[in-house]
């Protein structure tokens, strides 16, 4: 069966269980639901340590965020406003 189908079809019977007994800690369920979905990847660019990967993403963001260029004084602004907003 199609993992879509099942998907719905697991949805549905869900919010029929929640309509029948409404004093179900619905958003519980589904914060359970949800996580039991997730899972981090093991496997990077062939990196596979959880630091190396983190390094890897830390890099390309810095090489992303550097392409750019743009004024120091307006960044410092904005740096400031920020900080300010912060505290």
């Amino acid at each position: 069966m199609d993992k879509r189908v099942e998907h719905d079809k697991a949805n549905q019977r869900f919010a029929n269980a929640i309509l029948e007994n409404r004093s179900r800690d619905s958003w519980g369920e589904v914060k359970r639901i949800r996580q039991a979905g997730t899972c981090c990847s093991s496997n990077d660019d062939g990196l596979t340590g959880p630091d190396d990967i983190a390094n890897s993403f830390a890099a390309k963001y810095q090489d992303l965020y550097t392409s750019v260029p743009y004024v120091m004084s307006d960044m410092a602004k904005i740096r400031d406003e920020t900080e300010h907003s912060i505290t």
